[in-house]
């Protein structure tokens, strides 16, 4: 049974099994609209022309008042049937005709996700990502989006059972590789030198790209080498890839890619140019608006761009979102501005809250795993983790060197490029400096090495 149902401000959709007699008020309803009339894009069709087709209890499919006005009705009943050859229309009761279509049921699943695809895009185009003048690239947007939002859901270890993880392995390969080519394939796929994918996750791609290698093997080798923490490489990578393609659908991509490489090498001036400036959140919220607000917002104030970094922040405040690591990631944050303003009474002000927030998730997060409870909405741990990074380098700026080892000595599991960011980020040279602080920070970056 699907019901369509349209009002002035929405549409909606469902699929279910029901009664007639739960549904014949709403069939009732949908009638009496479409006496009305009916508009659907810009043409207009008057009442006379608009008449209701309905399935009555007792009396079958009913079109009217008059019999004869079923002859201008055909109801085709689809089904897949394998083969190569369409087969006859064969009349059941008229005015019903079944027939039966060569067509697989991947061919079907593998158009549903290409209507997934356009839904996202569309979703894309309404949150703002991508502007109207380059819609026909926000398919790929989106889909890139869902892809690494899919990948770190992996990477992470966020899923809560076998199963969830293989639904969770399934859609990255769906949404990056197509539904027919990630046909039979349980792991993750990756693509090849030869542009073909393989579940091999260790695909090869050496330091410097190859002269001719394809666009796309050049942008996921970028990605490849980004999320393994080898930036040096993926910057050759990004660089090739933006020669190659410098007007075309991938540069906002690339450019994401190399201001991610800048931001974890510690080049705050050339990550807050090259990261892409956030649109409108999106709904529903996935939690990636709120991490690109606050990568480029950390960006400009370490690289000295307070209003810019001002104005970011004071945007992310205003949607008053739930997502946990909120609680430290916006007061550390402000506290980066207030340094960079000279106003260091204040920063400690809002160090000394970020500090305090931190502790209260630590103890809900033991309270959790004390009862074996999971993850609650609106937590990302990743996410957590980075917020008091960026709250240890603050401290050891401010000479809390002791203090910053403490918070950071818990932390396990780290994302290759914030690892790779421990080494070059100046901040935390005085945590390899300190006599009472360094073999701590030595043993603990080891302890991150051998996971």
């Amino acid at each position: 049974m699907y019901s369509v149902t349209h009002t002035k401000k929405r549409r909606a959709i469902k699929s279910f099994a029901t009664s007639f007699s739960r549904i014949r008020p709403q069939i009732e309803s949908h009638v009496r609209r479409l006496q009305r009339g009916v508009r659907i894009g810009e043409k207009n069709f008057s009442p006379e022309e608009v008449i209701a087709a309905w399935w009555q209890s007792g009396e079958g499919w009913r079109y009217g008042s008059d019999p004869r006005s079923w002859t201008r009705i055909l109801r085709i009943l689809v089904s897949p049937q394998r083969g190569n050859v369409m087969a006859a229309a064969e009349a059941t009761k008229a005015p019903n005709f079944q027939i039966l279509l060569p067509i697989s049921k991947t061919a079907l699943a593998s158009t549903a996700y290409e209507w997934t695809a356009r839904f996202l895009q569309r979703m894309v185009v309404r949150a703002g990502r991508v502007n109207q003048s380059t819609a026909a690239s926000s398919t790929e947007t989106a889909l890139n989006s869902t892809q690494e939002a899919l990948y770190h859901i992996l990477y992470e270890d966020r899923t809560r059972s076998p199963h969830a993880r293989q639904i969770a392995k399934r859609l990255y390969n769906v949404y990056g590789f197509g539904y027919l080519a990630s046909q039979g394939h349980r792991e993750m796929l990756w693509v090849r030198q030869n542009g073909e994918p393989s579940e091999a996750e260790k695909t090869e791609y050496p330091q410097h790209p190859p002269e001719n290698a394809p666009l796309e093997h050049l942008v996921e080798g970028g990605w490849q080498h980004f999320r393994q923490g080898a930036l040096t490489a993926a910057m050759a990578w990004a660089e090739q890839a933006l020669d190659i393609d410098p007007e075309g659908a991938r540069p906002r991509r690339i450019h994401w890619l190399m201001g991610m490489i800048y931001y974890y090498s510690a080049n705050f001036h050339d990550a807050a140019r090259m990261l892409p400036e956030p649109g409108e959140k999106p709904c529903p919220d996935t939690g990636w608006w709120v991490k690109d607000v606050l990568t480029l917002t950390y960006a400009c104030a370490r690289a000295g761009e307070l209003g810019r970094a001002e104005s970011l922040i004071e945007k992310l405040v205003r949607e008053n979102l739930a997502w946990a690591h909120l609680s430290v990631a916006i007061p550390i944050t402000k506290a980066w501005i207030c340094l960079g303003k000279a106003d260091q009474q204040q920063a400690e002000e809002l160090l000394r809250i970020a500090i305090e927030n931190i502790e209260v998730l630590r103890s809900a997060q033991k309270n959790r795993n004390d009862q074996e409870l999971g993850d609650p909405p609106y937590l990302d741990r990743g996410a957590v983790k980075f917020a008091i990074i960026q709250t240890a380098a603050l401290m050891t700026t401010l000479g809390r060197v002791e203090e910053a080892m403490e918070i950071l000595s818990p932390i396990r599991g780290l994302f290759a490029p914030i690892r790779k960011m421990l080494d070059l980020d100046p901040v935390f040279e005085p945590l390899r400096e300190s006599e009472t602080a360094r073999q701590k920070f030595s043993k603990w970056l080891k302890l991150l090495d051998a996971e």
